[in-house]
């Protein structure tokens, strides 16, 4: 485990590395399960006191400089040459250079970088004052010894004001490993072997002077090692031939040998040195491989050896098939981006299917285009590939109040299309499914060789076709009761197919849960945003829930995993990975790196899905069947799903039949949600000959639960005994 006083800048190299920035190391090897201390190079700016001569307000203060955080930036109150910004690093500290990120690619910024050992006296590291690049990255060469690092502005950008994104400085900290080297002996492969005395077993055997060397220096050759077990790694060093050359790569981990977490990214720069190490978030793993790009000059691939250092995890349960259904590109990471961090690292199988490509305020396919990458690069954060994704191709019209109205929603036009054949259009008049040609091509495309219209037959057979060929143990979703169109109606799609597999295959029981994005307390005020340096909280509970058939008492809080619940944000998984989403990052979407993700659960093991209904009487537009279908209606614009009696009130019944006995554990009903249709005494009857009085149930389509606890029941009858209003009826009677 990281020493406490490490804790923040280990989670901030973790960051680093996702992000491609450079650490290094020197370190000694390590044997057996003592602590000792390695030396790496990290950002030794970060969160460090900084000051400059002015700044425009709080959320421009210095310290945005050295938050970690590419978004946030100091920014002085006027553009005037000479405006300065400084950190002080705390003490004297051995410098490596250091990088300036500027706001935006194509400005041309000049200044001069100065260090000093008191904050009075200045040595020169780097002038350019003369700077002519535009890159929004520069690159700082120099080495130093400094406390203080001094960055004055001489050239602003025509009417700009000055500006800094962020300072990074390369130098040396510590860290302490814990744990054994687990990859020690263990079973090692490679992508090629020079020869016997070169093979990859080399690289793990304990011994310095032998050498893994694979047959060329091709980017892609890899070297992968199985620990045998399940481990929970914290650190790990990789020692090469010599500390002259540039070596990049990345370092992954598995549990399954197929879904892989880059944990150090060094593909994109690197230090010369011959021994680099790293300390790591407690992670669980089973696999380590190493994947390296082309070797430096003419050299071939070559790694004298990898150690990784951790200790025995508890044994992961028994595997399971993960569904993220989401409507919208960055809908997959805002309500489950732990979810399928923590799956990947457990074994499990996951997938994240796309239903529209979120091109509402695009001009053309390029948006969609874009968010499709976006979705890719992000899940790539979380460990899972883009194999793994699949994207339906279908439009987003908008939907979300008071930008768009909520029946503008691309899903709730379809579902309510004048028939299954009729045609519906993007925005821009698009009408057919699209992919990323050659990267991720639409489902539709995949399984036909065509791009499907924009129909609701094509787009029921779209997912239906998808969810048999998967048939998942848990789906991950929006919620019905969700303020964006797309949100509620994707969760009105997703049940109607469930059940019908259900139908179709009735040990199929799949649970189904829901989260809300937006809620009934609008964006502006929901969910809170968390702010460096207080811990992360919780989701708390929106005001105006009264107005939806949740409880917020009922939802299961699922705690994220540890490096989605660290702080700064700059260096949480979930905010890395959510930040990814560029077209669309905002506070808002920020403010869901929370310390937990919540969900109401659907349970498809529901018996009343398996069990013929029939009623007293029915509406035609209240059939008794809705009582069985998952949904409770009329809120929103949601469909009244509800069964409603022809002409009756108390004496009403509405009754489930199965073929076999059933064991019984509860009940839960729920009403009609209208004060004008209340259902007020009630009796549950059942096969054996009992009965079940019934209180009043609440009016809003809240559950009331009913305890049971009996065995081998072929039936159920609920019948309404007195109500409040002139009808009566049911919502939902789910059987557990």
């Amino acid at each position: 485990m990281l020493k406490r006083s490490f804790w923040t800048r280990a989670f901030a190299l973790f960051l680093s590395a996702l992000l491609m920035l450079s650490t290094v190391t020197t370190a000694a090897a390590v044997q057996g399960d003592a602590a000792q201390q390695d030396v790496y190079i990290a950002n030794v700016a970060l969160g460090k006191n900084a000051s400059a001569n002015c700044h425009q307000n709080d959320e421009r203060a210095p310290s945005r400089a050295v938050d970690g955080n590419a978004s946030t930036m100091w920014v002085a109150n006027n553009g005037n040459p000479g405006n300065w910004w400084m950190v002080d690093l705390g003490q004297a500290t051995n410098l490596l250079g250091g990088e300036i990120l500027f706001e935006k690619e194509g400005d041309v910024w000049k200044y001069i970088v100065e260090g000093s050992a008191d904050g009075v006296t200045w040595e020169p590291l780097v002038d350019n004052s003369g700077n002519s690049s535009g890159a929004r990255l520069q690159v700082l060469d120099f080495t130093a010894s400094a406390r203080y690092i001094r960055v004055t502005v001489t050239g602003v950008p025509a009417s700009r004001w000055t500006a800094i994104c962020e300072v990074r400085l390369w130098g040396e900290d510590t860290f302490e490993i814990t744990g054994s080297n687990v990859t020690l002996n263990k079973h090692a492969t490679a992508i090629s072997e020079e020869n016997a005395n070169r093979s990859a077993s080399k690289a793990v055997d304990g011994d310095l002077s032998t050498l893994w060397i694979a047959q060329g220096g091709d980017a892609g050759n890899w070297l992968k090692v199985d620990l045998g077990a399940r481990y929970s790694v914290n650190a790990l060093r990789l020692t090469f031939e010599a500390g002259d050359r540039v070596w990049k790569y990345k370092v992954q981990v598995s549990a399954n040998d197929a879904d892989w977490i880059t944990v150090i990214d060094k593909s994109a720069g690197n230090f010369a040195r011959k021994s680099q190490a790293y300390p790591l978030t407690p992670t669980p793993a089973r696999y380590v491989r190493v994947v390296f790009d082309s070797a430096p000059g003419s050299a071939w691939t070559a790694l004298g050896e990898l150690e990784v250092f951790g200790v025995e995890a508890p044994p992961a349960g028994e595997p399971e098939k993960l569904l993220v259904l989401v409507p919208h590109e960055d809908d997959e990471a805002l309500i489950a981006a732990g979810i399928i961090h923590n799956a990947i690292l457990e074994g499990d199988t996951v997938k994240v299917a796309i239903v529209t490509n979120g091109d509402c305020n695009g001009w053309n396919q390029s948006l969609g285009v874009r968010r499709i990458n976006e979705s890719i690069a992000a899940m790539e954060v979380l460990g899972l590939s883009r194999e793994n994704i699949t994207v339906f191709g279908y439009s987003d019209t908008g939907g979300f109040e008071p930008w768009t109205r909520y029946a503008d929603s691309f899903l709730y036009k379809l579902y309510h299309a004048d028939s299954d054949s009729q045609v519906l259009s993007s925005n821009f008049g698009n009408t057919q499914t699209y992919g990323v040609s050659g990267v991720l091509d639409d489902y539709h495309y995949q399984k036909t060789g065509e791009h499907g219209s924009y129909t609701r037959q094509n787009f029921i057979w779209d997912l239906t076709s998808y969810m048999e060929e998967y048939m998942p143990d848990r789906i991950y979703t929006t919620s019905a009761y969700d303020r964006h169109g797309d949100h509620g109606y994707l969760n009105v799609f997703a049940t109607d197919i469930v059940r019908g597999i259900v139908d179709r295959n009735p040990s199929y029981a799949p649970v189904m849960y829901e989260m809300i994005v937006h809620s009934t307390d609008g964006d502006v005020r929901w969910p809170i945003l968390d702010k460096d340096p207080a811990p992360l909280q919780n989701f708390t509970a929106p005001a105006n829930m009264d107005e939806i058939p949740l409880r917020w008492e009922d939802r299961i809080s699922v705690p994220m995993p540890f490096d989605m619940q660290t702080i700064p944000r700059s260096g949480n998984m979930k905010n890395v990975c959510l930040a990814t989403y560029t077209s669309q990052y905002s506070n808002w979407i920020g403010s869901f790196t929370k310390a937990d993700e919540f969900f109401w659960a659907k349970d498809f093991s529901n018996l009343a899905f398996r069990a013929a209904v029939t009623a007293s009487s029915s509406t035609g537009q209240g059939p008794a069947a809705y009582v069985a279908d998952g949904m409770v209606g009329g809120y929103l614009q949601l469909p009244d799903r509800d069964w409603v009696a022809e002409q009756e009130t108390a004496g009403a019944w509405v009754q489930l039949d199965w073929a076999e006995g059933q064991d019984i554990s509860k009940i839960v009903l729920r009403d009609i949600p209208s004060q004008a249709v209340n259902v007020t005494g009630a009796v549950l009857t059942f096969s054996d000959g009992s009965s079940i009085p019934v209180p009043q149930l609440p009016d809003d389509g809240k559950p009331f639960t009913v305890p049971v606890g009996k065995q081998n029941i072929t039936w159920v009858r609920f019948t309404i005994e007195s109500v409040s209003g002139t009808a009566a009826g049911l919502a939902e009677l789910e059987v557990l």
